[in-house]
């Protein structure tokens, strides 16, 4: 982690009732087993000690600004990989209201990150949706952050905090991510995700797009750098 930082140990006190993977706001499957159940998490407070990316959990009220980072990322992200007449058309009230719903969504765990009091970035996971993977791999479903943050340490952390979570309750972990998009598969490249071959077809905007899927494997949980303060909902 980058000179800012200050090391102090675990971030999350767990209070664990039979399953490995954090949910927050969700809820688990246990590696090896097909059963789901919920995890409580106690985070603890923890901060950037120079005032950088704060990565907590999010709040209902968060809706909103999730959905204005999710569609301006968007827009500048898939500018010429995705049809143009979509990523126009994209709806601050409707992604606010899937967003409202994900949330709430017991299968899924989200981290956002906020500077000065504003969300400038989320990112989403839990198990995989793949109808191929194995029990115990999770899957990073979405990392985004807003455009004005881009090349700082926001997107960095956000992934290294949703990256502690996935090796927390998994053995492996997948996402994908356009073939088309350079600049995305070079994060995930730098940080330790590799292709692992399988390509898919999909449809947004009437036009199809390929996605290429990325693997890593579970590594030994390290401690967390960070300096402590006063807050139930920060956790990075």
């Amino acid at each position: 982690m980058s000179r800012e930082i200050t090391r102090i140990s675990s971030v999350l006190r767990l209070s664990r009732e039979g399953a490995s993977h954090l949910g927050g706001a969700g809820s688990c499957r246990q590696p090896g087993s097909t059963k789901r159940s919920r995890l409580r998490a106690r985070p603890s407070s923890f901060r950037d000690v120079s005032e950088s990316p704060v990565i907590r959990w999010p709040r209902p009220s968060d809706a909103a600004a999730i959905a204005d980072v999710h569609i301006a990322s968007w827009r500048s992200a898939y500018r010429g990989l995705l049809p143009q007449a979509l990523l126009d058309t994209l709806s601050t009230s409707e992604f606010t209201d899937r967003w409202r719903h994900q949330l709430a969504d017991r299968r899924r765990t989200t981290l956002v990150a906020e500077v000065a009091n504003r969300v400038v970035g989320f990112a989403s996971f839990g198990v995989s949706r793949d109808p191929d993977a194995n029990a115990g791999t999770g899957e990073l479903f979405g990392l985004y952050t807003a455009t004005d943050v881009w090349g700082s340490s926001v997107g960095r952390l956000l992934h290294e905090a949703v990256v502690i979570e996935l090796d927390a309750g998994f053995q492996q972990s997948t996402l994908w991510v356009l073939e088309a998009n350079a600049r995305a598969r070079a994060f995930y490249e730098k940080n330790g995700w590799l292709a692992d071959g399988t390509i898919k077809d999909s449809n947004r905007g009437g036009e199809t797009q390929q996605e290429v899927r990325y693997r890593r494997q579970q590594r030994q949980r390290q401690n967390r750098r960070y300096k402590a303060i006063d807050s139930d909902d920060v956790i990075a």
